[in-house]
């Protein structure tokens, strides 16, 4: 009988124990979502406040050198995210600045905020609507 017991007390404390590290784990993804790579979409209104607020902010246009001919948003870094080097080229900008990257209509810059949140960086966002909504 007291093997018994000893078995189901080890058993309730391990699922006592397994319910509270499921709980960590879940407090600790709410605490690394606040402290990992961020990807947020905003809108022109939002990048243009973004653009006076943050003096260190870095603008990336990841369109092709034909849109970029069309115009640009002002000290814009251009790096066309089709070009066989665009990761390493991209790897290479400051991870800890924010950047807020733009295509011609916001689908390939949301691709490039992928590809840059898996290389590091810290603070990252996606113009919705891209070079289109600028102007």
């Amino acid at each position: 009988m007291k093997f018994n017991l000893a078995i189901l007390l080890l058993i309730v404390s391990l699922i006592a124990c397994s319910n509270k590290t499921n709980e960590q784990s879940s407090s600790s993804q709410d605490g690394v979502a606040q402290t990992s790579p961020i990807s947020k979409d905003i809108n022109t209104a939002d990048a243009k406040k973004l653009m006076e607020t943050k003096k260190d902010l870095v603008i990336l246009d990841v369109r092709t050198a034909e849109e970029v001919s069309q115009g640009t948003i002002p000290n814009a870094k251009v790096i066309d995210i089709y070009s066989s080097d665009f990761e390493k080229m991209v790897s290479m900008m400051d991870k800890s600045k924010p950047t807020l990257v733009y295509c011609k209509a916001g689908s390939r810059s949301k691709k490039a905020c992928d590809a840059m949140t898996k290389l590091g960086f810290k603070e990252l966002y996606n113009l919705e609507g891209g070079y289109d909504s600028w102007k």
